[in-house]
């Protein structure tokens, strides 16, 4: 709610997920309340290029963050960059950190 208030463009959350060590790549998540936009679709783009995805965008329904913002109407996507299990991913991570920003930040500025 805080977010809304201060009157945001988006909100871009960013994570890095954890599962089995062999579980790779990255993903959008976004509300289930809308469809992806230009903004979640180029992101995904950008991790499906990189680092590879483990799936495609994902709607949910039960994450706060997420119900929250479509409560409020507030455009929203929280981006699983990789795995932190995965050496590999963790890796091409550090090694390309400065080129997935500036990916990711071409994504969300067009």
């Amino acid at each position: 709610y805080w977010a809304n208030k201060q009157k945001y463009d988006l909100i871009a959350e960013f994570h890095l997920d954890a599962a089995g060590s062999s579980a790779s790549g990255g993903h959008v998540i976004i509300s289930s309340a809308f469809n992806a936009d230009s903004i979640d679709k180029g992101i995904q783009d950008v991790i499906k290029n990189n680092l590879g995805q483990i799936r495609g965008i994902t709607k949910r329904n039960d994450l706060l963050n997420a119900n929250v913002s479509a409560e409020i109407n507030m455009n929203y996507r929280l981006t699983e960059l990789g795995f932190i299990t995965n050496t590999s991913d963790m890796n091409w991570i550090k090694k390309n950190s400065d080129k997935y920003s500036k990916l990711i930040a071409g994504a969300i500025h067009g």
